[in-house]
């Protein structure tokens, strides 16, 4: 999947970058949420993902999603805070993003998410390509990888 990545310049938004290039996804990443609505406007991408791990930016997080939205068009806009609880994260669901997951962050679950997401994007009509399936979900190599860190 085409993503773009907004990080906040966090030390976790370096893991992710890292763990979804791994995962064999084609990723742009922006330092700032300005700068990612530039881009989700200027380019198409299946995916945004917006990092806010400092409670202190979630309101800033939260008041860009329109914007955002609008942006990137068709795009699955998912948010991934820190240690939030569910009072935050619903407040980023409900100002638009499709998904939004805290701490402890699992790409596995992330990357579950973007092909649930995709394929009901698909079944609405709205996608651009083939749906994804499950079993494409994430290449066999990450998985093994990933789930041989989860277990260690």
């Amino acid at each position: 999947m085409r993503i773009l990545f907004i990080s906040d310049g966090q030390s976790e938004a370096n893991w992710l970058d890292h763990a979804l290039r791994e995962s064999a996804h084609s990723l742009q990443r922006v330092d700032d949420i300005h700068d990612g609505i530039f881009v989700a406007g200027r380019e198409k991408f299946d995916v945004v993902i917006v990092m806010a791990t400092l409670s202190s930016t979630y309101a800033r997080l939260t008041a860009a999603i329109d914007s955002l939205s609008r942006a990137g068009r068709n795009a699955i806009l998912i948010a991934m805070l820190g240690a939030a609880g569910a009072r935050d994260r619903a407040r980023v669901l409900r100002a638009g993003a499709d998904a939004c997951l805290s701490q402890p962050h699992s790409l596995l679950e992330l990357n579950e998410r973007m092909h649930a997401l995709r394929r009901l994007q698909f079944a609405q009509g709205d996608g651009d390509g083939p749906p994804l399936h499950r079993s494409d979900s994430m290449p066999q190599r990450a998985r093994s990888l990933w789930m041989n860190a989860v277990l260690r």
